[in-house]
């Protein structure tokens, strides 16, 4: 609990329950202001206990509920949107026709092409290649969400409580009440950062544009760049690169520039539903040529997309503005064409509009409980980790300096 005006802490509350902050308002009576998240619980305990105190919805928070909106509506949609950034490449038109003149000509077939053609004779499908390790592992690991998932809506459909399903397959809370909204979807993978990333631009401009092809010589040069990860890596590294060369792409003549390269580097890969979801809702001067680009063909291949963009970008720039006489007018277009997950956001603005529109036009806002005193109180936490209660922890917070 902070006094914004003076701008230091003045209470720490043992947890986030309407019922005890209410005690706290009705112990400390006169409050006009109260700035705070999209908390349920935080709203009703100050319409209780301090009913002429204005709530001030944090204009942060507001800007965190449209983007995890805006996330869920990507993940949604993210086998569409991967289709249209990154279309599957077409089978080259001559494969067909080579293999044709090899056996034509006797050239002798290899071992597996010779037990394909025995499973075709016989009638049998060939057998699909297995799938990666690491693919294996994920599609075991949704498999295991569904299961449970299936487990959580039988019990619930039987008649159990929320509580009981939770003491009944021994999981979190958390994951009932989520799973009873919604099926577990599929997680989205990005690869992990290597050491090797901020010098990969450098290892393309020489290898493709000047040509130095020595995976030895480029780890050398990249060492005096900075470079401490293994010379396995930089091989590694430059044996794709040449199998891109031995491919035809890219080709050299087609990489005019390291500015370039770089932006058709970050072509090829398709971004995250949490990377696109800032494409979104962040102002168009805000993204690289390359983002601004991906979301024109996101907008223009798709309608909805577009009009998801339209919103995001509306609600954003309301909350900048200050003016919140134009909430309506964004609550009004979120239900001509409702996307759920819009129109949930929306329902959720609309039943605690006077605590949004005060967030949007009035000065108060929890930057400096979210900016400092917060990470001051993660801080203590962690320094008397399994040492002391809540009791000292509220002393060392109030009083500590």
């Amino acid at each position: 609990m902070l006094d914004l005006e003076r701008q230091v802490v003045i209470d720490v509350l043992p947890d986030r329950k309407a019922k005890t902050l209410a005690s706290w308002l009705q112990e400390h009576p006169g409050i006009e202001f109260i700035s705070r998240d999209r908390s349920s619980a935080y709203s009703k305990a100050i319409r209780t206990a301090a009913p002429a105190a204005v709530q001030i919805a944090d204009r942060f928070h507001l800007k965190q509920n449209l983007r995890t909106a805006t996330e869920k509506y990507l993940r949604r949609n993210y086998p569409k949107i991967k289709a249209i950034l990154k279309p599957p490449a077409e089978p080259k038109p001559t494969s067909e026709v080579k293999k044709a003149e090899e056996i034509k000509v006797g050239k002798p077939l290899t071992p597996a092409q010779i037990r394909k053609s025995r499973l075709e004779l016989a009638g049998m499908p060939p057998t699909p290649p297995a799938l990666p390790v690491r693919e294996q592992k994920k599609e075991a690991t949704q498999a295991a969400r569904m299961e449970l998932y299936q487990q959580i809506r039988t019990l619930h459909r039987q008649g159990f409580k929320q509580y009981q399903i939770t003491h009944e397959l021994d999981i979190d809370a958390g994951t009932v009440s989520q799973y009873l909204k919604n099926a577990p979807q599929p997680r989205v993978y990005s690869p992990g950062a290597s050491k090797l990333d901020p010098y990969k631009a450098y290892l393309k401009q020489r290898f493709f544009v000047e040509g130095c092809r020595n995976a030895v010589q480029l780890g050398g040069e990249i060492r005096t760049q900075g470079y401490s990860g293994g010379n396995s890596i930089v091989t590694q590294y430059v044996a794709s690169l040449r199998a891109e060369l031995a491919n035809h792409s890219p080709t050299e003549s087609s990489i005019k520039s390291l500015a370039e390269f770089k932006l058709n580097q970050s072509k090829s890969k398709v971004a995250t539903p949490r990377q696109i979801s800032w494409w979104l809702c962040l102002p168009g001067e805000r993204l690289k040529p390359w983002e601004q680009a991906q979301l024109q063909l996101l907008c223009e291949a798709d309608a909805e997309i577009a009009r998801a963009y339209g919103l995001s970008q509306q609600f954003s720039e309301l909350i900048g503005s200050k003016n919140a006489d134009s909430l309506v007018l964004w609550l009004w277009a979120v239900e001509e064409e409702p996307i759920s997950e819009y129109a949930s956001l929306g329902w959720g603005i609309a039943s605690d509009r006077a605590a949004v529109e005060a967030g949007i036009s009035l000065r108060w806002n929890q930057g400096q409980t979210e900016g400092g005193q917060v990470n001051r109180l993660k801080t203590i936490k962690r320094q008397m980790y399994n040492r002391a209660k809540f009791d000292l922890l509220r002393a060392r917070v109030l009083y500590a300096a």
